[in-house]
């Protein structure tokens, strides 16, 4: 587990309201398959060995906010810094005291119809592929179906451990 509180970001439209009942029960699904994103990163022990994620299965924290002031046709156009409000940050600053949660998601209702999903994720816990991955799969159960290439594996006993003295030309091999 990484020490940077680095938070991966996307911010998706859809011009369809998106149902939250469907996109509750999906990840839930989905969270199953993730156990370490329904957890809470914990940082507070100052010994590397120690930090992790705790595997609460608290879940993610999935915020619905209905805007009557947003249009869909209006949303703004710079990811950057104007979509910035259609991500939930507010739990993060947990992060630093211990008890944060690794996964956030916020669902903004439009007012004349369409949705924005904002979602956060700790790269303490994954990289952007990993980030992705778990996006497809919860839109794969959002519409009953699995993912592509399957069930995420968790297992590291899987992946070989090279040798002390490898070099990386031999672990290529």
């Amino acid at each position: 587990v990484g020490e940077v509180p680095f938070v991966m970001q996307a911010v998706c439209y859809y011009e369809k309201t998106l149902d939250v009942g469907t996109l509750e029960t999906a990840l839930r699904k989905t969270l199953a398959k993730y156990p370490l994103l329904a957890g809470r990163l914990d940082l507070s022990d100052v010994r590397r060995e120690k930090k992790g994620v705790k595997l609460t299965n608290d879940g993610v924290p999935l915020r619905v906010v209905r805007d009557i002031n947003q249009r869909f046709e209006d949303l703004p156009q710079d990811y950057a810094d104007a979509t910035r409000r259609f991500l939930d940050f507010a739990p993060w600053i947990d992060l630093m005291l211990g008890d944060a949660p690794v996964f956030t998601a916020k669902v903004t209702q439009c007012a004349n119809g369409g949705s924005v999903l904002g979602v956060c994720m700790s790269h303490a816990v994954s990289d952007g592929q990993g980030f992705i991955e778990f996006l497809v799969s919860w839109a794969k159960a959002a519409n009953d179906e699995a993912h592509p290439w399957g069930d995420p594996v968790f297992d590291r006993s899987l992946v070989a451990q090279p040798e002390a003295d490898m070099t990386v030309e031999e672990m290529r091999a």
